[in-house]
């Protein structure tokens, strides 16, 4: 995520022990047998109208039309929509609604709906000369220096390679992107298209896949790459999230980039996005998700915290280091490498570029690279990709892997030269 946390709309550490709901065996979440403070965490929820009051609920069996309205019924809800990719759907209620669904047994887990870590900062603007060829913002990009891009776009550039950027959306016309767009998803309002709310999104593709040598600022680290704009963020919680992933996993999308991610999510937060990468690992896309830019060590940050874990082995947990190789954010041991992330410059709405700083943009480097890689090996399993990126950085830090920075500074050429060697 970007350096600067939004503090708005944060679910409550107010979630103690006891709200918090117990695993079960079958890797499913219990339902709360206490509701009084699951309650204050609604009320604590959000300014987000759109979040306000939604409950995520885990459920057995099909979820029916008829199941539906006897949901309502019975628990005084109002249906909201059915992420039947994971097992959950979403409704609205208040405490008193909520109280009912500890005592249905056809329910495995229920909670508050909760906004994702947001930016509050603003883009430092640059300029493009107006004496435009190649990509005339290019000396700007360090971070290609950093990952030995020139070297490694002699073996791929990451050709027709689906990147899903599951974000705030992207600016559809941008001028340096347009090219390189495939059809997207906008998960808060679908039927529509997935145009950038923000900035956040835009700034993102453009790392992954603006396009080279086209006359206009910047080249992305995989700039033959596809882009899939997939819009969640702007103002939507978990279950635009989660919608989002499915669809980019069912579209065709072969990494997906994930620079978002609830720092304290209650239970039912954790276990609805859990479902979800676990989804998409399956159909061998590989994760790309940001660490905090909390300078604190937090396992509980989701979804960078599934790292490495058995049965996610495929989502690369991805932290931020500066020109001078500084650790910037989060540190801990579910951290696959680093990657430049600080003063990057690419892409913003309405023709714009400017830099950005945060795990959000170290991010979608890692993501690139991985483009890069499917384009010269199409074979490869997320988990070899992830193992591969890792083998082959350059160690920072205590020698060999460590909190602070995994494996340490991703590298595009000599993990496409160590593939070239299979």
């Amino acid at each position: 995520m970007p350096s600067k946390i939004s503090p708005l709309r944060p679910l409550a550490l107010c979630l103690s022990a006891a709200l918090l709901l117990a695993s079960c065996q079958n890797n499913a979440i219990a339902p709360l047998a206490q509701t009084t403070q699951l309650g204050a965490a609604l009320q604590a929820q959000s300014q987000n109208s759109r979040l306000s009051n939604r409950i995520l609920v885990g459920y057995k069996g099909a979820l029916t039309p008829e199941r539906i309205k006897e949901l309502e019924n019975k628990h005084q809800l109002r249906f909201v929509k059915n992420l039947a990719r994971v097992g959950v759907a979403v409704f609205q209620g208040n405490l008193q609604q909520i109280s009912t669904l500890a005592q249905d047994s056809s329910i495995s887990f229920f909670g508050p709906d909760q906004a994702p870590r947001r930016i509050v900062g603003e883009p430092q603007i640059v300029s493009a000369p107006r004496n435009r060829s190649g990509d005339p913002l290019l000396d700007k990009q360090w971070s290609l220096k950093a990952v030995d891009a020139e070297s490694a776009w002699k073996v791929s550039k990451g050709s027709n390679v689906v990147v899903a950027v599951v974000d705030t959306g992207v600016d559809l016309n941008h001028p340096d992107l347009k090219a390189n767009l495939v059809n997207g998803y906008n998960a808060e309002e679908p039927g529509t298209p997935p145009q950038d709310g923000h900035y956040h999104g835009t700034h993102v593709a453009g790392i992954i896949a603006a396009v080279q040598n086209n006359g206009e600022g910047i080249s992305g680290i995989a700039p033959q790459a596809k882009i899939m704009p997939v819009r969640t963020i702007s103002n939507g919680g978990v279950a635009e999230v989660v919608d989002g992933i499915t669809w980019a996993a069912d579209n065709g999308a072969k990494v997906i980039n994930l620079s978002l991610g609830w720092d304290y999510p209650n239970a039912s937060v954790e276990e609805t996005i859990q479902r979800a990468v676990k989804y998409a690992l399956d159909k061998n896309v590989v994760i790309c998700a940001a660490l905090s830019n909390s300078s604190s060590f937090n396992p509980r940050s989701t979804p960078d915290n599934l790292a490495g874990k058995t049965g996610f082995e495929g989502v690369i947990g991805v932290g931020n280091v500066d020109l001078n190789d500084r650790r910037q954010g989060a540190y801990g041991n579910w951290k696959s490498v680093s990657s430049p992330g600080t003063q990057i410059m690419s892409t913003l709405p309405d023709g714009k570029y400017g830099n950005l700083t945060g795990t959000s943009m170290a991010t979608p480097m890692v993501a690139g690279i991985a483009a890069l890689m499917i384009s010269q090996n199409p074979g490869l399993r997320n988990v070899e990709i992830r193992k591969k990126m890792m083998d082959t950085a350059k160690d920072l830090g205590t020698p060999g892997f460590d909190d602070q920075f995994g494996a340490g500074r991703i590298n595009a050429s000599a993990v496409l030269s160590q593939l070239r060697l299979r």
